[in-house]
C-alpha cells in the first residue's frame, strides 16, 4: 500500500470536501481522510510527502472520439493550425515522401476559415502535389473532406454516383466533382480505405488513451464506434490493455449506407462498457452542414439532414428493445426538432427505456428547450 500525505485532496463529497490523506493498495483507493486518523489504520509500505499538492479525481470526458485522436497522434497527418492552401501542399508533399509505403494519404485538421485563400481545398489543389495515390484530407469538423484526382478514380466516383441520402459532392465549373464531399458522401470515399488492422487501432487507442491520462481523463466516452472498432476495444478490455475507462458508442447506421447495421450485444466491465448506440442527425456549424431553419450567412444552404426520419426511427427501436440507450449527434435547430420528434415516439413504444441524448445540442429553440 502507499499513503499520500501532506496533500490538499477534493473529494466531491459534501460530508468531507477536503482531506489531507489517502491510503491506495494497487488501483483501488482504500481511504481519504485525516492524516492523524489513516496512518494510525493503515501500515503503508511506502509513504509520499505531496508538499501541499492538489489532488482531484480522475475526469469524465463524455464525448470525445478516442481512436481518431489515436489516429491522428500516430497515421494520420496533422493538418491543425495550417494557414494555407499552400501550407497544407507543403505539409502533404512532405508526409508523402516519408511514407512511400502507405496506398492511401490521409490527412485532417484544415479549417478553411483560417486559411489565407478563405476557402476548402479542392482536387486540383492536392494533384499539385500528390497524383500517384489517393488522398483524403478532412476538415477540422470531420464532416467535411476533399479527395485528389487519384482518389476519386478509385472509388469511379463521378458526377454520374448516386449520392448517399444526407450526403452531397461538390461539382465543378467543369461538370465533374470537384474533390470536396460532405457529410455521408464522405462513405462513398472511406469504404474503400485499406482495412485497419487490429494492431493499428490498438495503437490508436493507446496513443489516445495516454494523452487523456497526461491531463488527468481517465474516463471517456467514445461516441461513433464501428463494428471492427467494437471488436477491439472487447479484445484489449479482455487482455487488461485499456488504461482508462472507454463508455464505447457503437454506430447504427454508417455513412454512405441507408441500411442500419446489427445491434450488438450490451457488455459492461471495469473499463469498458457498451450501452449506448450513436446516430447521426445532421452535420457541424463550422462547415455550414448543421441542419438550421434559415440559410447561413452568404449562402443559401441550410445544412443537410442525414437521416431519414423512418429509417432512424426503426434503427432507434429495435436498439431501445434490446435495452440500449440512444444518443443522437443534432446541432442544428432543424435536426433537433427530427431527434425529438423520434424520441418522442420511442417514449412512447417504452417509457421506461434509458434515457435518450442529445449530442451537442448546438442551436436548440426556446421551445425545443422547454
Amino acid at each position: 500500500m502507499k499513503f499520500f500525505f501532506n496533500a490538499d485532496i477534493y473529494t466531491v463529497d459534501p460530508l468531507l470536501p477536503r482531506a489531507n490523506a489517502m491510503v491506495i493498495a494497487g488501483n483501488i483507493i482504500k481511504a481519504v481522510g485525516d492524516y492523524d486518523e489513516i496512518r494510525q489504520k493503515y501500515h503503508a509500505s511506502e509513504q509520499i510527502d505531496m508538499e501541499g499538492r492538489t489532488v482531484l479525481p480522475g475526469f469524465f470526458d463524455a464525448h470525445a472520439h478516442v481512436w481518431k485522436i489515436g489516429d491522428l497522434l500516430t497515421f494520420n497527418l496533422d493538418l491543425r493550425g495550417v494557414n494555407s492552401i499552400e501550407e497544407i501542399q507543403q505539409r502533404l508533399k512532405r508526409f508523402s515522401a516519408r511514407n512511400k509505403d502507405l496506398k492511401w494519404i490521409r490527412a485532417r485538421g484544415y479549417n478553411e476559415a483560417l486559411l489565407r485563400e478563405g476557402r476548402l481545398p479542392t482536387k486540383h489543389d492536392i494533384d499539385e502535389v500528390v497524383r500517384d495515390k489517393p488522398v483524403f484530407l478532412q476538415r477540422t469538423c470531420a464532416h467535411i473532406a476533399t479527395v485528389n484526382t487519384k482518389a476519386l478514380e478509385v472509388c469511379k466516383l463521378t458526377e454520374k454516383t448516386g449520392i448517399p441520402f444526407g450526403g452531397s459532392v461538390d461539382i465543378g465549373e467543369d461538370g465533374s466533382p470537384n474533390g470536396v464531399l460532405r457529410e455521408t458522401a464522405l462513405g462513398l470515399v472511406t469504404k474503400h480505405f485499406p482495412e485497419i488492422s487490429d494492431g493499428d487501432y490498438e495503437k490508436m487507442i493507446l496513443a489516445a488513451c495516454n494523452r487523456f491520462i497526461k491531463y488527468g481523463v481517465t474516463s471517456v466516452s467514445d461516441p461513433a464506434v464501428m463494428p471492427d472498432l467494437l471488436q477491439v476495444y472487447r479484445n484489449m478490455d479482455k487482455a487488461g490493455k485499456l488504461p482508462v475507462r472507454i463508455h464505447a458508442f457503437p454506430i447504427v447506421i454508417p455513412d454512405g449506407d441507408d441500411s442500419a447495421l446489427p445491434v450488438p450485444d450490451r457488455y459492461e466491465s471495469e473499463h469498458l462498457v457498451i450501452r449506448t448506440v450513436k446516430f447521426f442527425a445532421d452535420g457541424g456549424l463550422s462547415g455550414k452542414t448543421a441542419a438550421i431553419s434559415e440559410p447561413y450567412k452568404n449562402s443559401t444552404s441550410k445544412g443537410i439532414i442525414r437521416l431519414k426520419k423512418d429509417t432512424f426511427f426503426e434503427a432507434a427501436l429495435e436498439a431501445q428493445r434490446k435495452g440500449f440507450q440512444i444518443a443522437t449527434h443534432a446541432i442544428g435547430d432543424r435536426a433537433i426538432e427530427m431527434v425529438l420528434d423520434v424520441y418522442e415516439a420511442l417514449y412512447k413504444e417504452d417509457k421506461k427505456a434509458p434515457k435518450r441524448r442529445i449530442e451537442h445540442l448546438g442551436l436548440p429553440t426556446p421551445a425545443q428547450l422547454k
